[in-house]
This record gives C-alpha cells, structure tokens and sequence, in this order.
C-alpha cells in the first residue's frame, strides 16, 4: 500500500494487480496487470516529492511505473 501526493491510495493484490482506491468510498479501480508488463511484484513505494512510482518484483528487479500511461520500465536489480 501506497498514498499518492493527492491522498490517493494505490495497492497491489495477490494477484499482480495494481488499483487506485478512493479512501472515502472504498471504491477501487484495476489500473494495472503488473504481471503481463514485468512480472510479479513484490513491493510498492511512491516518492513523496518526486510522485515517481518505485515496484520491486521477482528477481530482485526494480521499476519505475507511470500510472497515468502504464508504463513499467526496468531501472535496477537483476
């Protein structure tokens, strides 16, 4: 679990799947298949300054991800 810098909570599930929730509601939002783009993650962290995304996953690998895009690229690890 991660807060965005607008208060959004982001989380992934067991199943590789990244959602927005609406902390009000509850409600939340598939926003990604984390596995069909880099295989499965294991961490979540958001920069507080920078709202860059930070997702660790198998293999020790790190990534950045643009949630408005989707896009996931590799940026460290093995």
């Amino acid at each position: 679990l991660a807060f965005d810098a607008a208060g959004g909570l982001w989380a992934l599930d067991g199943g590789a799947r990244l959602f927005r929730v609406d902390p009000a509601t509850g409600a939340s939002l598939l926003w990604l298949n984390f596995v069909a783009t880099a295989g499965f993650p294991t961490g979540l962290a958001i920069h507080p300054a920078t709202g860059v995304f930070y997702v660790t996953s198998t293999g020790a690998a790190l990534h950045t991800l643009n949630p408005t895009t989707g896009q996931v690229t590799r940026v460290g690890g093995n």
